[in-house]
């Protein structure tokens, strides 16, 4: 269980340092792209806080599931594999 929490903190903080990075320059992005037309949309910090929650998210369950599954198998069948 140490090792599933340990591998899902790691990961879940390169997610967050990612969403944090990237979400001001997208929005930045984004928003100088819409104002060049008539009929927009405003884009707000809450557009992206959504999805940024569902990466996470998914990150938790992709990477916890992965070492579960590493974390209880046999460790002589994954050798024998490699």
């Amino acid at each position: 269980l140490d090792l599933i929490t340990l591998l899902c903190s790691d990961f879940t903080r390169l997610v967050a340092l990612a969403i944090l990075l990237a979400s001001p320059a997208a929005l930045y992005i984004a928003r100088n792209y819409l104002s060049g037309y008539a009929y927009h949309a405003e884009l707000g910090i809450w557009d992206f806080a959504g999805p940024a929650l569902g990466m996470l998210l998914l990150t938790l369950v992709t990477v916890g599931q992965q070492s579960l599954k590493a974390a209880v198998g046999n460790p002589v069948d994954s050798l024998r594999s490699e």
